[in-house]
């Protein structure tokens, strides 16, 4: 395989965990710019755009963020 075919088939293995995952935990850590997230239950690497995103419609739909990423908004 080539360097971009190998790469391409990282992003799409992360993207199919990512899609697999019934709901995503994250442990909470101090964020750094462009520091990734690994989601506990799937593996599924995300960058904080994305998490902010997850957790945003997880309380929109009326849960608790600190599901997502224990510590919220502390």
């Amino acid at each position: 395989m080539t360097f971009a075919k190998d790469i391409y088939a990282q992003v799409k293995a992360n993207h199919a965990r990512i899609d697999g995952c019934k709901g995503h935990t994250f442990k909470p850590i101090k964020h750094k710019l462009g520091q990734k997230h690994t989601c506990l239950n799937c593996g599924g690497i995300v960058e904080a755009p994305y998490l902010i995103a997850y957790i945003k419609g997880w309380v929109d739909a009326g849960k608790d963020a600190n599901d997502v990423f224990p510590g919220w908004g502390v």
